[in-house]
């Protein structure tokens, strides 16, 4: 049976404000995956097979924002990376069905 609206959890003032220094950076994500997928239950949204953590493909991000800012679908500003999506819908179009 899925929980209703009313039955998902509350975050707490204190929770709000917890910093990962005070709280295991784990148990921080948990609560949120766990908001997130009663969140999809009540939605009805299925599950998903598998479910990749990105804190655990760090290195494979770092080499794929390196490749696509090669290719010129992404740059630098301001120590931020930004995806060029007009650049990548050019060499790549949508299809329209």
């Amino acid at each position: 049976m899925s929980p209703q609206a009313s039955e998902l959890p509350s975050y707490s003032k204190s929770f709000l404000r917890s910093t990962i220094k005070d709280e295991d950076l784990n148990s921080i994500t948990k609560q949120f995956e766990q908001t997130f997928n009663q969140y999809m239950m009540i939605l009805n949204v299925n599950s998903p097979d598998t479910i990749t953590y990105t804190s655990k493909c760090i290195p494979e991000i770092i080499v794929f924002i390196g490749k696509i800012i090669k290719m010129n679908f992404a740059y630098k500003y301001n120590s931020c990376i930004y995806f060029d999506v007009l650049k990548f819908v050019e060499q790549y179009p949508l299809s329209q069905s």
